[in-house]
């Protein structure tokens, strides 16, 4: 996942988190905690959200998030590769067997 790569972190570097109740010890996953959350377990239902498009359009035009948010959606829904741009990812895990 590209998520995971050195250029996507220093680009979300660039922009701010947004959020005033986020501390200074939360941050976006490593692969390294990913993987380490999801052993032992099986992985079902991965879902990715949200492209870069997003927050970009939020920081820079506030007025155009809702058809940032609207393209990101229909993207992730319909062209298969952009999930390898998605910054959210949520998945549902089983006990493995």
């Amino acid at each position: 996942m590209k998520r995971f790569s050195k250029v996507y972190n220093f680009l979300r570097s660039l922009l701010p988190a947004g959020e005033a109740d986020v501390s200074e010890y939360e941050h976006p996953l490593t692969k390294n905690e990913f993987l380490t959350f999801v052993d032992g377990f099986a992985v079902e239902g991965l879902r990715f959200f949200r492209l870069p498009i997003e927050p970009l359009a939020e920081f820079l035009m506030p007025a155009a998030e809702g058809a940032a948010f609207r393209f990101s959606n229909w993207a992730l829904r319909n062209v298969p590769i952009t999930a390898h741009f998605a910054t959210i990812a949520a998945l549902r895990l089983r006990q493995a067997a």
